[in-house]
C-alpha cells in the first residue's frame, strides 16, 4: 500500500458529465488528494483499481441497468482497505442494503450532493484509510513475528511443525509465498569463536545487519527479512529463479564486507510453494551451516550441496606420532609442514568435521602430556583451547586456531629450553605440572624418578630454593593457577599451619589480597557452596538462555540487560550455543559429591537439568 500521505482517488461513473462535476466540486490538491483515473464501466474501472491501487475509489450508480456490486465484490476479494464511497441518485433501500452487504464504506445521494457533503465523506474516507492503513502494518508485522518465531524454534528444538507454518502462511500477507519464492539464510561467520577473543557488540552487529540489508533491497524482486538473532536472518524473494538470488545476495555481501567488520556468509535454498517445502528447505539450510566446514565459497547453493562425511580411519590418526616427534624435537616447521599434511588429508577424503577437531583436541592434549607444563597455560590468551577448536566452523578457522596454539608452544619451550635447574629437577617440575590438575604427592613424585623421597625434597631445595609442598584439593583447576587477580583466599586448618602459608602467599599477591583463616571443615563447605552456587548460576542462566530461544529474544542482549545489576554479577552467566551447561572438573565432582552426601533435593535439581541439557545437545 502506498502511503497515505497522498491519497489517490479514482472516480467510476457511466456519465463523464458525472466524473467532471465531481473533479470540479473539491480542491483535491488540499486535501491531499489526487485523482489519478476515471472510467465507466466495470471491466476499465477494476483494471484501473489493479494498476493504481487507489486508497478511496468514489462510485457512481445510476439506474438499475448497471450493477456495481460485482465490480466491489472483485475489489473486496483482494483488498479489505480501499475506500469505496457510493454515490447513488436516489435512496432506494433493497438496492442501499446489497451495495452495503457488497462492502462500500459509505452513501451518498446524488441528487443532493454538495461540495460539503463531498468533503466531509472524502475526509472521514481518508481518516479510516490512515486506520486501516496501520491495522493492516500491524497485521503485517505480526504476521512476521509469527513466522520468525516458527524458524526460530524450529531452528534450536524443532518445536514448530508444518502446520504451525501453514497457519502462518494462511495469513494474506503471504499469498505471495505460494507464487513461490527462494530463500536465503544469512549468518555472521564463527560468531561464538569471535565472541571468545573479544567483546561484540551484538545489538550494533544487528543494526549494522538490517542497515544493510534495508538499504539495499533489489529493486528487481520483493523480498522480506526476518531476523532470527543479532547475528543471522532469512530472506524469502518473491521469485523461484535460484541464480537471481544467488547475485542478489553476493551483492549484499559486497555491502557486508563494506559496513561489517566480521565475515558473513549465505546459503540459498531451492525454489518452494508451501509450508512443506518451506520447513523441508529450512532444515536443509541449517544443516548446511553446521557442514560447510570444507566449503570455501561465502555463498552456497543446496541445489549443488550434498554432504556425505567419513569417519576417521587408520591412515587419518597416523599424524599423531609425527606431531609429537616434531613437537620434541623443537622443529615447528615440521610441526606445520606435518599439520598441513593432515588437515590437507582431511579435507580430501571429506572426514567428519567434528571427527578432525576432536582429533586436533586429542592431538594437543597429548603433546601437553609429553612436552609441556602448566606454565603453557599461564601465558595462552584463551581459556580453552580444546573449547576454541570445537567452535570453528571453518578448516580456515581452525587452521588459525591450531597456528596461534603452535605460536605458544614454541615460545615456551624456547623458554623452557634456557631453565637454570639442573636436567633432573627439570624434568621433575614438568611432570608436577603436567599432573597438577590432581593430588599428587610426594613419594609418588620420588617413586616416578626411581629415588627416594628425602633425596627428591633435599635436591630440589638445593637447585630451586624451594619446597615441594602439595596441596590436598584440586588446585590445578582453579582459577588461582590462571592468574593472580583473586581478591581474598581462605585457608582452613590448624591456625599456626595456614598463618605459614599466608606468609609463603603473600610473597605472591599483592597487599590488597586479603586472606581469611578458619576451620577445615568450614572451609571445605565454603568451597563446596560457592561451586554448588556457580552451577546453580550456570544452569538458572541456561534455563533463561533456552526460554529466550523459544520466544525470539536475544540471550546476550537480555543478559547485558541482567547484569545491570551489580547485586547480579556477569561470572556465570555466559551460555554458549553449542555448550549450554556447565562441565568443569570442580562442578562435575563437587556438586554431585555434596548432594549425595547431604541429601540436597533442590541442588538435584540443578544436576538433573544441567544433565537433561548435555543429554539434548550431544544429540
Amino acid at each position: 500500500m502506498a502511503s497515505p500521505e497522498l491519497f489517490k482517488v479514482i472516480v467510476i461513473d457511466e456519465s463523464m458529465h458525472r466524473q467532471l462535476a465531481v473533479k470540479n466540486m473539491l480542491p483535491w490538491k488540499e486535501l491531499n488528494c489526487d485523482i489519478v483515473a476515471f472510467a465507466q464501466n466495470n471491466k476499465d474501472a477494476y483494471r484501473l483499481y489493479s494498476e493504481i491501487r487507489p486508497q478511496i475509489i468514489i462510485l457512481g450508480v445510476t439506474g438499475r441497468r448497471l450493477d456495481r456490486i460485482p465490480l466491489i465484490h472483485q475489489i473486496r476479494h483482494n483488498d479489505r482497505d480501499v475506500q469505496i464511497l457510493l454515490v447513488m441518485d436516489t435512496f432506494q433501500y433493497f438496492r442501499v442494503r446489497s451495495y452495503i452487504r457488497a462492502g462500500i464504506s459509505d452513501l451518498l445521494l446524488g441528487k443532493a450532493l454538495s461540495p460539503e457533503g463531498l468533503r466531509a465523506a472524502v475526509e472521514e474516507a481518508k481518516a479510516k484509510s490512515r486506520q486501516m492503513h496501520r491495522m493492516s502494518r500491524d497485521q503485517e508485522r505480526g504476521a512476521m513475528r509469527e513466522l520468525q518465531q516458527c524458524f526460530l524454534l524450529h531452528k534450536e528444538d524443532h518445536s514448530s511443525s508444518v502446520q504451525d507454518f501453514a497457519q502462518v502462511l494462511d495469513h494474506p500477507f503471504y499469498e505471495f509465498v505460494h507464487d513461490g519464492i527462494v530463500m536465503a539464510y544469512l549468518r555472521v561467520d564463527q560468531i561464538h569463536l569471535i565472541g571468545c577473543r573479544k567483546r561484540i557488540d551484538r545489538a550494533e552487529l544487528r543494526m549494522q545487519m538490517e542497515a544493510v540489508l534495508n538499504e539495499n533491497r533489489p529493486d528487481s524482486v520483493y523480498s522480506l527479512t526476518l531476523f532470527l538473532n543479532q547475528h543471522s536472518a532469512v530472506m524469502l524473494f518473491q521469485t523461484s529463479d535460484c541464480t537471481q538470488v544467488q547475485f542478489i545476495v553476493r551483492s549484499l555481501l559486497n555491502e557486508a564486507d563494506r559496513v561489517i567488520s566480521e565475515p558473513m556468509s549465505v546459503i540459498v535454498s531451492e525454489p518452494v510453494d508451501d509450508a512443506a517445502g518451506m520447513m523441508a528447505q529450512f532444515d536443509r539450510m541449517i544443516e548446511c551451516s553446521r557442514t560447510r566446514f570444507y566449503q570455501q565459497d561465502r555463498v552456497l547453493d543446496l541445489r549443488e550441496s550434498r554432504f556425505s562425511f567419513r569417519p576417521l580411519n587408520k591412515e587419518a590418526v597416523s599424524f599423531h606420532a609425527d606431531l609429537l616427534d616434531a613437537v620434541s624435537a623443537h622443529d615447528f616447521a615440521a610441526v606445520r609442514t606435518i599439520q598441513k599434511q593432515m588437515l590437507s588429508y582431511m579435507e580430501e577424503h571429506q572426514i567428519d568435521p567434528q571427527d578432525v577437531k576432536a582429533y586436533c583436541s586429542f592431538v594437543l592434549h597429548n603433546v601437553e602430556g609429553r612436552e609441556l607444563s602448566f606454565g603453557i597455560r599461564k601465558s595462552f590468551p584463551y581459556e580453552d583451547a580444546s573449547k576454541l577448536i570445537a567452535l570453528c566452523e571453518t578448516m580456515g578457522a581452525l587452521e588459525q586456531i591450531l597456528d596461534e596454539i603452535w605460536d605458544e608452544v614454541e615460545t615456551w619451550l624456547s623458554e623452557k629450553a634456557n631453565s637454570q635447574y639442573r636436567r633432573d629437577v627439570t624434568e621433575w617440575i614438568e611432570y608436577i605440572h603436567r599432573n597438577i590438575h590432581r593430588k599428587l604427592t610426594l613419594q609418588e613424585v620420588a617413586d616416578h624418578f626411581d629415588v627416594s623421597a628425602s633425596y627428591a625434597s633435599r635436591l630440589f631445595k638445593q637447585e630451586t630454593g624451594k619446597n615441594i609442598i602439595f596441596s590436598p584439593e584440586y588446585y590445578g583447576g582453579t582459577q588461582h593457577c590462571n592468574n593472580f587477580d583473586f581478591a581474598f583466599t581462605i585457608l582452613g586448618g590448624e591456625r599456626r599451619c595456614c598463618l605459614k602459608v599466608q606468609q609463603l602467599l603473600q610473597n605472591v599477591y599483592d597487599a590488597r589480597h586479603t586472606f581469611r583463616i578458619t576451620d577445615a571443615k568450614t572451609a571445605e563447605l565454603a568451597k563446596y557452596m560457592e561451586n554448588a552456587f556457580l552451577a546453580t548460576k550456570v544452569g538458572f542462566c541456561t534455563q533463561f538462555w533456552y526460554t529466550a530461544g523459544q520466544i525470539g529474544v536475544d540471550y546476550e542482549e537480555l543478559r547485558e540487560l541482567f547484569v545491570l545489576d551489580p547485586r547480579v554479577g556477569k561470572a556465570h552467566t555466559f551460555v554458549y550455543d553449542e555448550h549450554p551447561f556447565w562441565s568443569s572438573h570442580c562442578l562435575d565432582k563437587d556438586v554431585p559429591a555434596i548432594t549425595e552426601i547431604y541429601r540436597m533435593p533442590f541442588l538435584q535439581g540443578v544436576i538433573d537439568f544441567n544433565d537433561s541439557m548435555k543429554k539434548r545437545f550431544s544429540e
